[in-house]
């Protein structure tokens, strides 16, 4: 939803060879509620994404991330499989999540 209280972030991370997607939230009232309501929905989440993502929290501050290892993440011939990675993953996080975060603000 809009506001900035949550979002999608995609990445490289060279030195690991490593690519994720992860959603996360601004600390608050707001990412306590959304990651407590998300996490009682985990099992229609998972099986809906249909990739086993990482549920993270250390009590203020939530991620959810999915990442995958590539030899070389910024080499030539892994580019195709990378973009598809990124393509495959923002569009699942964002058609499971998304209406899910929606229906939260509307009924705060």
């Amino acid at each position: 939803p809009s506001g900035g209280q949550s979002w999608i972030t995609s990445y490289f991370y060279q030195q690991a060879n490593e690519v994720g997607v992860f959603l996360t939230f601004t600390r608050g009232e707001f990412a306590n509620l959304a990651y407590k309501d998300l996490l009682s929905q985990r099992d229609a989440i998972d099986e809906e994404l249909g990739i086993q993502i990482d549920w993270k929290s250390d009590g203020e501050k939530h991620k959810l991330v999915f990442k995958k290892q590539f030899p070389n993440v910024r080499a030539r011939e892994n580019r195709a499989d990378v973009k598809e990675f990124f393509s495959d993953t923002v569009n699942r996080f964002v058609n499971v999540f998304r209406p899910r975060l929606q229906r939260l603000v509307e009924n705060e």
